[in-house]
């Protein structure tokens, strides 16, 4: 069961990338739609650098605050989600989220 909560939130974790890139890209005023074969380039692969940048600071700024301020913009909810993910995922990988039944 682990494993497949693993791979679920792995998805989670691709999904909530992609929304961010799409909100980055639109405050880049870059049209971007994300499909199955979608691969990035030249504006398209700007906003999704831009993405990890922006998902790279948030991250930093929440290690370094003990109590993060609530996310006010569809964007700032994303990234907390995203980081809620992440934190899951490495407890899987870290081996603190196991299955009972193991």
């Amino acid at each position: 069961m682990t494993h497949d909560l693993f791979n679920h939130l792995e998805t989670l974790r691709n999904a909530s990338f992609r929304e961010i890139t799409v909100i980055v890209a639109a405050d880049l005023g870059i049209n971007f739609e994300w499909t199955a074969n979608t691969v990035p380039t030249g504006n398209e692969a700007r906003a999704e650098q831009r993405a990890q940048l922006i998902i790279d600071q948030w991250e930093e700024t929440v290690e370094m605050q003990p109590e993060p301020r609530e996310p006010v913009t569809p964007l700032e909810k994303l990234l907390r989600e995203r980081h809620e993910i992440c934190e899951l995922i490495l407890d899987i990988r870290e081996g603190r989220l196991a299955d009972e039944d193991e």
